[in-house]
């Protein structure tokens, strides 16, 4: 989920769909792309809004299909909103500096060997699925990502369902994100 101030508002004629550009407070504007149902009043801008949708990437270009939108009942939202993004961010680079990964911090500390494979889960709370595919999508420099294909070749020791099923899962946690369809994925940070 994102919020943010709507800054420009496009709704087509006689249409269903609706572009917002949206102020996150993160730095920039991102563009928003909702098919409604035309009931109701179109949101307009200098708005605050709460979106729940899909991250995808278009010429290099981040966007994102919204399935719902709605109005903020309160500011007191948005504020709770940064606190919890806030707090995921520190638990993200904490994990990682627990783990000895690097998760855009300076730490050093690299743990060498891969005895943590073979267990059910790894200290980070994923399985080793779940890790190796995430670990594989870090690696990704295109902006594209990797298809379920490239991701299954490259990962052998696991089998085509069990790949899908990690990258449910990541997808649904956040940690990564699909990209120009449904089958490329791309991680959420490197």
């Amino acid at each position: 989920m994102l919020m943010g101030l709507i800054r420009e508002a496009n709704h087509e004629v006689n249409g269903s769909l609706a572009t917002y550009e949206i102020d996150d407070h993160s730095g920039g504007l991102l563009e928003i792309k909702w098919w409604h149902d035309d009931s109701g009043e179109p949101l307009k801008p200098l708005t605050y809004v709460k979106v729940v949708g899909q991250v995808k990437i278009f010429s290099n270009k981040v966007h994102v299909v919204a399935h719902h939108i709605s109005k903020m009942q309160s500011l007191n939202e948005l504020i709770a909103h940064s606190i919890e993004c806030i707090h995921a961010s520190m638990n993200i680079r904490k994990q990682g500096e627990l783990t000895g990964t690097n998760m855009g911090t300076n730490n050093n500390n690299h743990h060498t060997g891969g005895g943590g494979m073979h267990s059910q889960q790894v200290s980070n709370g994923f399985t080793p699925v779940q890790n190796a595919v995430l670990n594989l999508l870090k690696t990704v420099t295109s902006m594209t990502g990797y298809s379920v294909t490239e991701i299954c070749k490259q990962l052998k020791q696991f089998s085509e369902n069990q790949v899908k099923q990690a990258l449910e899962f990541l997808s649904g946690e956040g940690h990564i994100y699909s990209t120009t369809d449904d089958d490329h994925f791309r991680a959420a940070s490197n």
